[in-house]
């Protein structure tokens, strides 16, 4: 999921005092689960806020995008993450760039299984 931001954009959104947003899905990177064009709800969050396979919103700062992918582990004190459709891991993320955790649609304990066993062809 890409959405476009400036770094200012960005700033502001975090720094709003909305505790939800609705955000649109711009591509197809967590589909089957969310689709191109889909609303989702994501709460803010913080670092210490998330749990293993929670799906993320961040700011990609050198692609100044907002990018949803599923959160897989802190690793030297930085945010790793996956896409639905990938095995690759994403470039490392700093936390002062996490939005949130996506809370509409559900991401439910089968999605997380999922996502932990079945191995994506890239």
């Amino acid at each position: 999921m890409r959405v476009k931001y400036s770094q200012l954009d960005f700033i502001k959104i975090k720094k709003s005092k909305e505790t939800q947003l609705k955000i649109t899905i711009n591509s197809g990177s967590m589909e089957p689960w969310i689709g191109t064009n889909e609303v989702i709800t994501v709460e803010k969050a913080e670092l210490a806020d998330l749990q293993k396979y929670d799906p993320i919103i961040f700011w990609s700062p050198g692609l100044e995008i907002c990018i949803c992918h599923v959160f897989t582990e802190v690793r030297e004190g930085l945010i790793i993450t996956k896409s639905l459709i990938s095995n690759h891991e994403d470039p490392p993320t700093d936390p002062k760039y996490l939005l949130g955790k996506v809370i509409e649609p559900k991401f439910k304990w089968y999605h997380r299984l999922l996502f932990k066993y079945i191995k994506h062809d890239d």
